[in-house]
């Protein structure tokens, strides 16, 4: 395997997230120029139905930005050339299932031709495979699954 591997694997999980944080921001900026140009009718509800589905909107995009910029800041705190010995935060795992970055970054990534999927340490399968270490085989799902390696 490529030393680089878990170098390329962060920047693309870091291009999706700067992607996300962009796109919220844009979206952000739209209903916030939509609201402003929303005036009061007559009808009193429907005003501030509108108001609401705007606040609403606000938020959500809110969250998906403050989850995008935190996922980056965890990105910026890694060093992909540190090895682990077991698997833990920022290990970067190699299992008969496929590889796992266990991170707090639910995404999915394909890089070299390998799908690498993101898995909080909290998940089912970031508990399962927590302290877990080359040729263990954890169970996930009432079903081993072998540690093949861990970088």
């Amino acid at each position: 395997m490529d030393p680089d591997f878990k170098r390329r694997i962060l920047e693309s999980f870091k291009t999706i997230l700067e992607e996300r944080c962009a796109t919220a921001e844009h979206e952000l900026a739209e209903l916030d120029e939509a609201a402003a140009n929303e005036t009061k009718s007559s009808a009193g509800d429907k005003y501030e139905t509108a108001r609401e589905m705007f606040s609403q909107a606000r938020d959500l995009q809110r969250r998906i930005r403050d989850e995008a910029e935190a996922g980056l800041a965890w990105i910026a705190r890694q060093d992909p050339s540190v090895a682990h010995a077991v698997c833990g935060p920022g290990a970067l795992v190699e299992t008969s299932q496929g590889w796992f970055l266990l991170a707090p970054l639910p995404l999915s990534v394909q890089v070299d031709g390998s799908s690498i999927q993101g898995v909080s340490t909290q998940s089912p399968l970031g508990l399962a495979l927590k302290g877990a270490r080359p040729d263990d085989r954890p169970l996930f799902r009432e079903r081993p699954m072998e540690i093949r390696r861990i970088l």
